[in-house]
Protein backbone atom coordinates (compact mmCIF):
# COMPACT_ATOMS: atom_id res chain seq x y z
CA UNK A 1 0.00 0.00 0.00
CA UNK A 2 2.81 2.75 1.17
CA UNK A 3 4.61 1.22 -2.50
CA UNK A 4 1.71 2.22 -4.33
CA UNK A 5 1.29 5.55 -2.65
CA UNK A 6 5.34 6.05 -3.11
CA UNK A 7 4.22 5.51 -7.02
CA UNK A 8 1.79 7.54 -7.50
CA UNK A 9 3.60 10.74 -5.67
CA UNK A 10 6.79 10.08 -7.96
CA UNK A 11 4.68 9.59 -11.14
CA UNK A 12 2.67 13.03 -10.38
CA UNK A 13 5.77 14.74 -8.74
CA UNK A 14 8.18 13.39 -12.19
CA UNK A 15 11.24 11.40 -10.84
CA UNK A 16 13.40 15.02 -10.47
CA UNK A 17 11.45 16.32 -8.75
CA UNK A 18 10.56 13.40 -6.43
CA UNK A 19 14.33 12.83 -6.18
CA UNK A 20 14.55 16.59 -4.56
CA UNK A 21 11.88 15.78 -2.40
CA UNK A 22 13.67 12.94 -1.07
CA UNK A 23 16.57 14.32 -0.54
CA UNK A 24 14.86 17.59 1.21
CA UNK A 25 13.26 14.84 4.39
CA UNK A 26 16.32 13.44 4.38
CA UNK A 27 18.15 16.51 5.03
CA UNK A 28 15.44 17.76 7.35
CA UNK A 29 15.61 14.08 9.15
CA UNK A 30 19.45 14.71 9.67
CA UNK A 31 19.06 18.08 11.05
CA UNK A 32 16.97 17.04 13.29
CA UNK A 33 18.49 14.49 14.57
CA UNK A 34 21.50 16.70 14.83
CA UNK A 35 19.05 18.95 16.58
CA UNK A 36 17.82 16.44 19.16
CA UNK A 37 20.93 15.15 19.94
CA UNK A 38 21.99 18.74 20.69
CA UNK A 39 19.44 19.22 23.09
CA UNK A 40 20.29 16.13 24.73
CA UNK A 41 23.33 17.33 25.48
CA UNK A 42 22.71 21.00 26.69
CA UNK A 43 20.00 19.40 29.33
CA UNK A 44 22.44 17.61 30.59
CA UNK A 45 24.89 21.48 30.74
CA UNK A 46 22.87 23.54 32.66
CA UNK A 47 25.67 26.35 31.77
CA UNK A 48 24.94 25.94 28.03
CA UNK A 49 20.99 27.20 29.01
CA UNK A 50 22.07 30.77 27.99
CA UNK A 51 19.95 32.68 25.62
CA UNK A 52 22.21 32.68 22.44
CA UNK A 53 23.20 28.86 23.31
CA UNK A 54 19.96 27.42 23.80
CA UNK A 55 18.27 29.61 20.91
CA UNK A 56 20.31 30.24 17.98
CA UNK A 57 22.63 27.63 18.51
CA UNK A 58 20.32 24.89 16.95
CA UNK A 59 18.93 26.95 14.60
CA UNK A 60 22.52 27.34 13.46
CA UNK A 61 23.55 23.66 13.34
CA UNK A 62 19.91 22.90 11.41
CA UNK A 63 21.02 24.92 8.78
CA UNK A 64 24.60 24.06 8.45
CA UNK A 65 23.86 20.15 9.05
CA UNK A 66 20.30 20.59 6.39
CA UNK A 67 23.11 22.62 3.83
CA UNK A 68 25.71 19.96 4.03
CA UNK A 69 23.22 16.92 3.81
CA UNK A 70 21.69 18.69 0.32
CA UNK A 71 25.19 19.83 -0.90
CA UNK A 72 26.44 16.15 -0.76
CA UNK A 73 23.09 14.42 -2.00
CA UNK A 74 22.34 16.58 -5.27
CA UNK A 75 26.02 16.91 -6.30
CA UNK A 76 25.81 13.79 -8.83
CA UNK A 77 22.59 15.47 -10.23
CA UNK A 78 24.38 18.95 -10.58
CA UNK A 79 27.58 16.89 -12.09
CA UNK A 80 25.11 15.33 -14.91
CA UNK A 81 23.66 18.86 -15.60
CA UNK A 82 26.45 20.75 -16.12
CA UNK A 83 27.73 17.12 -18.36
CA UNK A 84 24.47 17.45 -20.10
CA UNK A 85 25.56 21.42 -21.06
CA UNK A 86 28.59 20.47 -21.84
CA UNK A 87 27.49 17.70 -24.48
CA UNK A 88 24.77 20.84 -25.71
CA UNK A 89 27.90 22.97 -26.16
CA UNK A 90 29.88 20.72 -27.80
CA UNK A 91 26.91 19.40 -29.95
CA UNK A 92 26.22 23.76 -31.07
CA UNK A 93 29.60 23.77 -32.35
CA UNK A 94 29.06 21.05 -35.05
CA UNK A 95 30.36 18.19 -33.45
CA UNK A 96 27.03 15.85 -34.63
CA UNK A 97 28.58 12.68 -33.76
CA UNK A 98 28.66 13.49 -30.28
CA UNK A 99 26.15 11.86 -27.92
CA UNK A 100 24.86 12.85 -24.64
CA UNK A 101 25.44 10.22 -21.92
CA UNK A 102 21.51 8.75 -21.33
CA UNK A 103 22.06 6.80 -18.44
CA UNK A 104 19.29 6.83 -15.78
CA UNK A 105 15.65 6.59 -15.73
CA UNK A 106 14.85 10.73 -14.53
CA UNK A 107 14.16 13.62 -16.60
CA UNK A 108 17.55 14.79 -17.02
CA UNK A 109 17.88 11.09 -18.61
CA UNK A 110 15.52 11.68 -21.04
CA UNK A 111 16.68 14.94 -21.51
CA UNK A 112 20.02 13.23 -22.82
CA UNK A 113 18.00 11.02 -25.40
CA UNK A 114 16.57 13.84 -26.49
CA UNK A 115 19.62 15.66 -27.25
CA UNK A 116 20.84 12.64 -28.73
CA UNK A 117 18.06 12.02 -30.88
CA UNK A 118 17.61 15.40 -32.50
CA UNK A 119 21.99 15.38 -32.97
CA UNK A 120 21.05 12.11 -34.77
CA UNK A 121 18.37 13.77 -37.10
CA UNK A 122 20.65 16.76 -37.52
CA UNK A 123 23.06 14.60 -38.32
CA UNK A 124 21.03 12.76 -41.25
CA UNK A 125 19.78 15.97 -42.31
CA UNK A 126 23.13 17.44 -43.19
CA UNK A 127 24.01 14.11 -45.11
CA UNK A 128 21.09 14.30 -47.18
CA UNK A 129 21.77 17.83 -48.08
CA UNK A 130 25.53 17.32 -48.31
CA UNK A 131 24.18 14.34 -51.02
CA UNK A 132 21.77 16.35 -52.30
CA UNK A 133 24.43 19.16 -53.58
CA UNK A 134 26.32 16.16 -54.39
CA UNK A 135 23.95 14.65 -56.47
CA UNK A 136 23.34 18.25 -58.26
CA UNK A 137 26.72 18.37 -59.10
CA UNK A 138 26.78 15.10 -60.53
CA UNK A 139 23.23 16.22 -62.25
CA UNK A 140 24.94 19.14 -63.65
CA UNK A 141 28.01 17.34 -65.07
CA UNK A 142 26.25 14.00 -66.47
CA UNK A 143 23.58 16.42 -68.34
CA UNK A 144 26.19 18.77 -69.59
CA UNK A 145 28.05 16.05 -71.34
CA UNK A 146 24.82 14.11 -72.65
CA UNK A 147 24.11 17.16 -74.20
CA UNK A 148 27.43 18.82 -75.06
CA UNK A 149 28.15 15.48 -77.07
CA UNK A 150 25.44 15.07 -79.78
CA UNK A 151 25.20 18.83 -80.16
CA UNK A 152 28.81 18.90 -80.77
CA UNK A 153 28.37 16.54 -83.33
CA UNK A 154 25.05 18.20 -84.60
CA UNK A 155 27.07 21.23 -85.09
CA UNK A 156 30.21 19.86 -86.71
CA UNK A 157 28.64 17.95 -89.45
CA UNK A 158 26.21 21.20 -89.93
CA UNK A 159 29.69 23.39 -90.65
CA UNK A 160 31.11 20.57 -92.71
CA UNK A 161 28.31 20.71 -95.03
CA UNK A 162 27.95 24.64 -94.70
CA UNK A 163 31.49 24.96 -95.52
CA UNK A 164 30.85 23.06 -98.69
CA UNK A 165 33.62 20.09 -97.87
CA UNK A 166 31.24 17.67 -99.10
CA UNK A 167 32.31 15.97 -102.11
CA UNK A 168 29.56 14.96 -103.49
CA UNK A 169 26.15 13.97 -102.49
CA UNK A 170 26.37 10.63 -101.20
CA UNK A 171 28.75 12.25 -98.58
CA UNK A 172 26.42 15.21 -97.75
CA UNK A 173 23.54 12.43 -96.95
CA UNK A 174 25.97 10.74 -94.79
CA UNK A 175 27.06 13.63 -93.02
CA UNK A 176 22.89 14.91 -93.00
CA UNK A 177 21.64 11.56 -91.84
CA UNK A 178 24.19 11.17 -88.90
CA UNK A 179 23.47 15.06 -87.91
CA UNK A 180 19.94 13.94 -87.46
CA UNK A 181 20.32 10.91 -85.27
CA UNK A 182 22.37 13.06 -83.38
CA UNK A 183 19.61 15.41 -83.18
CA UNK A 184 16.81 12.82 -82.16
CA UNK A 185 19.12 11.31 -79.72
CA UNK A 186 19.22 14.70 -78.17
CA UNK A 187 15.48 14.95 -78.85
CA UNK A 188 15.29 11.84 -76.74
CA UNK A 189 17.20 13.45 -73.90
CA UNK A 190 15.30 16.07 -73.49
CA UNK A 191 11.75 14.47 -73.56
CA UNK A 192 13.50 12.11 -70.51
CA UNK A 193 14.16 14.90 -68.98
CA UNK A 194 10.93 16.88 -68.93
CA UNK A 195 8.70 13.43 -68.58
CA UNK A 196 11.08 12.90 -65.04
CA UNK A 197 10.71 16.33 -63.68
CA UNK A 198 7.25 15.98 -64.16
CA UNK A 199 7.16 12.35 -62.32
CA UNK A 200 9.56 13.90 -59.94
CA UNK A 201 7.18 16.80 -59.01
CA UNK A 202 3.78 14.61 -59.28
CA UNK A 203 2.17 17.14 -61.77
CA UNK A 204 1.93 14.50 -64.15
CA UNK A 205 -1.73 12.93 -64.00
CA UNK A 206 -2.67 9.37 -64.17
CA UNK A 207 -5.19 7.84 -67.12
CA UNK A 208 -6.14 5.45 -65.38
CA UNK A 209 -8.56 2.70 -66.96
CA UNK A 210 -8.90 -0.97 -66.86
CA UNK A 211 -6.78 -3.50 -68.66
CA UNK A 212 -5.50 -6.80 -69.11
CA UNK A 213 -1.67 -6.57 -67.99
CA UNK A 214 -1.16 -10.37 -69.91
CA UNK A 215 -2.32 -9.00 -73.02
CA UNK A 216 -0.59 -5.94 -72.74
CA UNK A 217 2.55 -8.12 -71.77
CA UNK A 218 2.24 -10.30 -75.00
CA UNK A 219 1.41 -7.24 -76.90
CA UNK A 220 5.16 -5.22 -75.91
CA UNK A 221 7.29 -8.76 -75.90
CA UNK A 222 5.94 -9.16 -80.22
CA UNK A 223 6.61 -5.47 -80.47
CA UNK A 224 10.08 -5.27 -78.82
CA UNK A 225 11.07 -8.85 -80.45
CA UNK A 226 10.26 -7.55 -83.75
CA UNK A 227 12.43 -4.71 -84.04
CA UNK A 228 15.21 -5.99 -81.99
CA UNK A 229 18.45 -5.95 -84.09
CA UNK A 230 19.38 -9.31 -82.66
CA UNK A 231 17.41 -11.72 -84.10
CA UNK A 232 18.50 -14.56 -81.55
CA UNK A 233 16.78 -12.68 -78.83
CA UNK A 234 14.31 -15.12 -77.15
CA UNK A 235 11.52 -14.36 -74.34
CA UNK A 236 10.47 -17.27 -72.29
CA UNK A 237 7.04 -15.72 -71.00
CA UNK A 238 5.32 -17.28 -67.74
CA UNK A 239 2.29 -15.99 -67.56
CA UNK A 240 -0.93 -17.19 -66.02
CA UNK A 241 -3.46 -17.95 -69.08
CA UNK A 242 -6.01 -16.08 -67.54
CA UNK A 243 -6.64 -12.37 -67.33
CA UNK A 244 -5.17 -9.91 -65.15
CA UNK A 245 -7.23 -7.30 -64.82
CA UNK A 246 -5.80 -3.85 -63.26
CA UNK A 247 -6.50 0.22 -63.00
CA UNK A 248 -3.58 1.33 -64.42
CA UNK A 249 -2.07 3.96 -66.96
CA UNK A 250 -1.73 1.77 -70.18
CA UNK A 251 0.47 4.33 -71.81
CA UNK A 252 3.03 4.99 -68.73
CA UNK A 253 3.04 1.23 -67.85
CA UNK A 254 4.26 0.32 -71.67
CA UNK A 255 7.02 2.87 -71.11
CA UNK A 256 8.07 0.75 -67.93
CA UNK A 257 7.89 -2.38 -69.63
CA UNK A 258 9.68 -1.35 -72.85
CA UNK A 259 12.78 0.53 -70.91
CA UNK A 260 12.96 -2.56 -68.99
CA UNK A 261 12.64 -5.33 -72.06
CA UNK A 262 15.44 -2.83 -73.97
CA UNK A 263 17.43 -2.43 -71.36
CA UNK A 264 17.54 -6.54 -70.97
CA UNK A 265 18.07 -6.87 -74.71
CA UNK A 266 20.78 -4.40 -74.84
CA UNK A 267 22.74 -5.82 -72.33
CA UNK A 268 22.43 -9.25 -72.08
CA UNK A 269 24.78 -11.99 -72.14
CA UNK A 270 25.17 -14.14 -75.42
CA UNK A 271 22.45 -16.16 -76.24
CA UNK A 272 20.22 -13.18 -75.54
CA UNK A 273 17.51 -15.11 -73.46
CA UNK A 274 15.02 -12.93 -71.29
CA UNK A 275 12.59 -14.79 -68.37
CA UNK A 276 9.39 -13.01 -68.15
CA UNK A 277 7.03 -13.95 -65.27
CA UNK A 278 3.43 -12.48 -64.11
CA UNK A 279 2.28 -13.55 -60.62
CA UNK A 280 0.30 -12.85 -58.11
CA UNK A 281 1.54 -12.07 -54.51
CA UNK A 282 -0.78 -11.29 -51.82
CA UNK A 283 -2.49 -7.96 -52.78
CA UNK A 284 -0.18 -7.01 -55.53
CA UNK A 285 0.62 -8.43 -58.99
CA UNK A 286 4.45 -9.07 -60.05
CA UNK A 287 5.58 -8.44 -63.16
CA UNK A 288 10.31 -9.83 -63.48
CA UNK A 289 12.36 -10.00 -66.11
CA UNK A 290 15.24 -11.79 -65.74
CA UNK A 291 18.42 -12.43 -67.85
CA UNK A 292 22.15 -12.48 -67.76
CA UNK A 293 24.29 -9.53 -67.58
CA UNK A 294 28.02 -8.44 -67.29
CA UNK A 295 29.03 -8.64 -63.73
CA UNK A 296 27.96 -5.43 -61.31
CA UNK A 297 29.88 -4.33 -58.84
CA UNK A 298 27.90 -4.14 -55.73
CA UNK A 299 28.61 -0.22 -55.21
CA UNK A 300 26.80 0.24 -58.90
CA UNK A 301 24.16 -1.96 -57.93
CA UNK A 302 23.14 0.62 -55.18
CA UNK A 303 22.77 2.99 -57.77
CA UNK A 304 21.03 1.94 -60.49
CA UNK A 305 17.91 3.81 -60.08
CA UNK A 306 19.60 7.18 -59.24
CA UNK A 307 19.31 9.37 -62.19
CA UNK A 308 21.70 9.74 -64.93
CA UNK A 309 23.87 6.39 -63.57
CA UNK A 310 25.25 4.31 -66.00
CA UNK A 311 27.32 1.23 -65.25
CA UNK A 312 29.20 2.32 -68.33
CA UNK A 313 31.26 5.35 -67.23
CA UNK A 314 32.16 7.12 -70.84
CA UNK A 315 28.72 7.08 -70.98
CA UNK A 316 29.04 6.39 -74.81
CA UNK A 317 25.64 6.91 -76.80
CA UNK A 318 26.07 3.46 -78.43
CA UNK A 319 26.12 1.61 -75.74
CA UNK A 320 23.75 2.94 -73.67
CA UNK A 321 20.85 6.07 -72.83
CA UNK A 322 20.26 8.91 -70.97
CA UNK A 323 20.58 7.07 -67.52
CA UNK A 324 17.14 8.46 -67.08
CA UNK A 325 15.01 5.14 -67.61
CA UNK A 326 14.79 3.35 -64.66
CA UNK A 327 14.58 6.42 -62.53
CA UNK A 328 11.44 7.68 -64.85
CA UNK A 329 9.69 3.53 -64.40
CA UNK A 330 10.06 3.74 -60.46
CA UNK A 331 8.40 7.17 -60.85
CA UNK A 332 5.76 5.98 -62.69
CA UNK A 333 5.13 2.84 -60.46
CA UNK A 334 5.17 5.05 -57.28
CA UNK A 335 2.28 7.27 -58.89
CA UNK A 336 0.58 3.94 -59.36
CA UNK A 337 1.06 3.19 -55.69
CA UNK A 338 3.27 -0.12 -57.35
CA UNK A 339 7.02 -0.54 -56.11
CA UNK A 340 10.72 -1.34 -58.36
CA UNK A 341 13.19 -3.36 -57.21
CA UNK A 342 16.47 -4.55 -58.56
CA UNK A 343 17.36 -8.53 -57.37
CA UNK A 344 21.08 -9.32 -58.41
CA UNK A 345 22.64 -13.67 -58.16
CA UNK A 346 26.19 -13.39 -58.12
CA UNK A 347 27.92 -14.28 -60.67
CA UNK A 348 25.75 -12.94 -63.61
CA UNK A 349 22.00 -12.93 -62.90
CA UNK A 350 19.65 -9.85 -62.87
CA UNK A 351 16.27 -9.56 -62.07
CA UNK A 352 14.12 -6.36 -62.41
CA UNK A 353 10.18 -6.74 -60.56
CA UNK A 354 7.63 -4.70 -60.72
CA UNK A 355 4.96 -4.79 -58.54
CA UNK A 356 1.78 -3.26 -59.01
CA UNK A 357 -1.45 -3.04 -56.28
CA UNK A 358 -3.99 -5.19 -57.03
CA UNK A 359 -7.74 -3.34 -58.21
CA UNK A 360 -10.72 -4.25 -55.67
Amino acid sequence: MIGTRVRWVREKLGSLQFKMLVYFLICWAGGMFFLALYATWANQNIWWKDYYYFYYLPLILFVVVFVLLFLILTRPMIRKLYRLVDDLQIIATGNLAHRANATGMDELSRVAVNLNDMAQQLEDMFDRELQLERSKVEFITNISHDIRTPLTSVVGYLRLMKSGACQNEAEERYYLNVAFQRALQLQGLIEDLFEYSKLASGDLPLERRLCNLTELLHQVIGEMVTVSSDSSAEVQKHVPATPVLLLIDVEKMVRVFENLLSNALKYSRHPRVIHLDLQEAGEEVRVAFTNRTEPISPADRERLFDRFFRVEPSRNHHTGGSGLGLSICKSILELHGGRMWMEYQEPDLIRFVVALPKTK
